[in-house]
């Protein structure tokens, strides 16, 4: 017996004794496995693995699911000679959101293409027409309706894809943010920074069902985002990939109708780094609107520059004027402080305003400039400290932040200009 014979009977071994454990049913897994090995456009730069790592994947999520049919496969068959069409990839994600009850995950993996400006491919950015595109295009918007519908405990898009000519634009990587409430993990392809493993599939594959086969079951579903994202960035940053895996946790929400364009971003440039902050206009529009003015006035430039504190696996502070004070730290601020906004819950990479405790502080109201950053996901933080930002590139510099780290030069950008770390 080979390897991936091995690989694939303990993937079903376990299973067997998850669904053991766990009674009727393992998992209640709802969604779709996409492999887009082959195109109609003949000058798009198939992902030739895409059939291959599909079939595993959805062999791995078909033994944690009792009932086995709550996943549907697409162009997983790597001798296919036709790739699926763009009916067939509408459809399937359209019947990801319809059912009964509330599945334990959706999900969709694909493996394959992806280019976001507009020329060919399949996953593109925003609403791009894609009428006069391959019969496999499918704008990225269309994944996030299908998500919007559907009823899941955990929304999980796994993307495993090779970018050929052209990376994803800034587009892209905002249309993935803006997805509501599902957790996404991007990964590129062999050749494109995550070199492959020695049976020629795609290494970020490899560690999510390794993820999956070694603690399976609904609980670690919801755990296996960051951990498969974690260990593939490792793998890859050993091998000198320049590239690595982008994570968004979920918890973000789309912009309101005609406002996308009048985003703005913060950017922390630190001594470990640069920090990249989407703001929650919405949900914390006091704190939003306070944590802008005071990086536009240069307050974080100045005595409130330093980290002050840092709880390993858990948080780490600063914006405290005080705060190069070892004996002050933690009591400064601008000498006001700003109404609880309490909506947004604690993930790791969230942004949220640190207070004073309930028995002094019974109304919650937020210093007006400490402020922290979440190294894991605190959820007995939740409805309890206003969260009013999250992280969106640079969480490797957030972990590296330490006391008497500093934030360098600060800034507030339209999130036109930002321009995501390749």
């Amino acid at each position: 017996m080979g390897p991936r014979a091995r690989h694939v009977l303990r993937l079903f071994v376990v299973g067997f004794v998850v669904m053991t454990l766990h009674g009727a049913r393992a998992a209640d897994v709802r969604g779709v496995v996409i492999g887009v090995s082959a195109y109609e456009d003949a000058d798009i730069v198939a992902m030739a693995s895409a059939g291959h790592d599909a079939r595993v994947v959805h062999d791995a999520l078909a033994a944690m699911d009792a009932a086995d049919g709550g996943i549907r496969a697409l162009g997983v068959d790597v001798d296919a000679p036709e790739a699926p069409d763009r009916a067939d990839i509408l459809d399937a994600l359209g019947a990801i959101a319809e059912g009964g009850n509330t599945a334990d995950i959706a999900l969709i993996y694909y493996a394959g293409q992806v280019m976001s400006h507009g020329d060919a491919g399949f996953l593109l950015a925003g609403d791009t027409d894609v009428a006069d595109m391959p019969g496999t295009a499918v704008a990225l918007t269309a994944v996030g309706d299908a998500f919007a519908r559907v009823k899941a405990d955990k929304k999980l898009l796994v993307l495993s894809v090779a970018t050929g000519a052209a990376s994803p634009d800034d587009a892209f990587y905002e249309a993935l943010v803006r997805m509501r409430d599902v957790t996404v993990l991007v990964a590129c392809g062999p050749g494109e920074g995550l070199t492959s493993m020695e049976d020629g599939g795609d290494a970020f594959t490899h560690f999510f069902v390794e993820t999956l086969a070694a603690d399976s079951g609904p609980l670690s579903l919801r755990k296996l985002s960051y951990g498969a994202w974690a260990m593939t960035r490792r793998w890859a940053e050993g091998k000198g990939a320049k590239q690595t895996p982008q994570y968004m946790p979920d918890g973000r929400g789309a912009a309101p109708a005609g406002e996308a364009g009048d985003d703005e971003l913060v950017v922390l440039e630190t001594t470990q780094g640069r920090i990249v902050i989407r703001l929650y206009e919405n949900d914390a529009p006091l704190h939003v609107a306070n944590f802008k003015k005071l990086i536009r006035e240069g307050f974080y430039a100045g005595d409130a520059r330093s980290f002050h504190r840092y709880e390993k696996g858990f948080v780490i502070q600063g914006g405290d004027p005080w705060g190069l004070d070892p004996a002050r730290a933690g009591k400064g601020g601008p000498g006001y402080t700003v109404p609880a906004e309490i909506k947004r819950k604690h993930v790791r990479g969230a942004v949220a305003a640190a207070r004073q405790g309930d028995s002094t502080n019974p109304e919650r109201r937020s210093s007006g400039s400490q402020f922290y950053i979440c190294l894991g996901r605190p959820f007995h933080l939740n409805g309890k400290y206003t969260v009013f930002g999250q992280v969106i590139e640079g969480m490797d510099a957030v972990d590296k932040l330490r006391v008497g780290d500093e934030m360098q030069k600060t800034a507030v950008i339209p999130a036109s200009e930002h321009k995501p770390a390749r």
